[in-house]
């Protein structure tokens, strides 16, 4: 295909290092084809590289009059893989619960990996709304309370343990925060942040509070639990939201196609 004129205009009106863009970029559809769209989008070329001259492309097209809908349908179409954010392993966990001496901090690691709390929700809850099977969250996320059920075993112990030392330490004056400092104040969401930081840092681990509400969701997903259930369990308002969190890769679609057509 002929770009000649089309890039003759471009040339009068826009930059030279545009007019050298656009030249560069329309190299890659010498015939204008669908097929040169498509191997466009499976190059090694950058997610931005390809947004643009895909773009490029669509403009000389439309410049020229020329209306494929086959070829504008694959270019809008187009999406750059967004990259899926590191899901800590179990044995990334276990390393993390072993150097975790105190029983708070197990308690507020636990609710973390094993219940999926935010770090907000861990931070506001209150000892009155502590059960022995469940955890009452005010306020949260989506601005409603939520029954969180106490299951994995390491959280019911963890708590169990913190909430007899506090029991000892509490004064008078004590807030009815359940996770407190040293001083007897509310832990905040920095102090928590900076605590499973710290952690993380000690043991050469690149993981933040939100990585271990990844591990309770993909701890779900590979135990078989369906992504409506899932969905229920993280407590979010869209199926969307939560396929954010599953780390979806090329062995998850091979198992998935080998179990349905194998």
């Amino acid at each position: 295909m002929d770009y000649q004129a089309f890039l003759e205009e471009v040339k009068q009106t826009k930059s030279t290092n545009t007019f050298k863009t656009y030249q560069r970029a329309l190299g890659f559809f010498p015939e204008g084809t669908r097929q040169e769209a498509i191997n466009v989008i499976s190059s090694g070329l950058a997610d931005t590289t390809k947004r643009l001259y895909l773009q490029v492309f669509r403009s000389a097209l439309e410049w020229y009059g020329v209306n494929d809908r086959d070829i504008t349908r694959i270019i809008k179409g187009y999406r750059a893989e967004e990259k899926v954010e590191p899901c800590p392993t179990i044995a990334n966990v276990e390393l993390l619960w072993k150097g975790l001496a105190k029983p708070r901090d197990k308690a507020i690691f636990a609710l973390m990996c094993y219940n999926g709390l935010r770090v907000g929700e861990v931070a506001s809850i209150k000892m009155q709304d502590v059960s022995d099977d469940a955890i009452l969250i005010r306020h949260t996320k989506g601005k409603q309370d939520a029954v969180i059920p106490l299951v994995h075993e390491r959280v019911r112990n963890s708590l169990q343990s913190y909430i007899k030392v506090r029991k000892k330490t509490a004064g008078s004056g004590l807030s009815d925060v359940l996770f407190l400092t040293e001083g007897g104040k509310p832990l905040g969401i920095r102090d928590i942040q900076r605590l499973i930081q710290n952690e993380c840092t000690m043991n050469g681990l690149d993981f933040h509070c939100h990585s271990f509400r990844r591990f309770f969701a993909n701890t779900l997903k590979k135990a078989g639990v369906p992504i409506e259930d899932i969905q229920q369990c993280l407590r979010h308002k869209t199926i969307t939201t939560t396929m954010k969190y599953l780390n979806f890769g090329e062995g998850t679609v091979k198992n998935t196609l080998a179990a349905v057509y194998g």
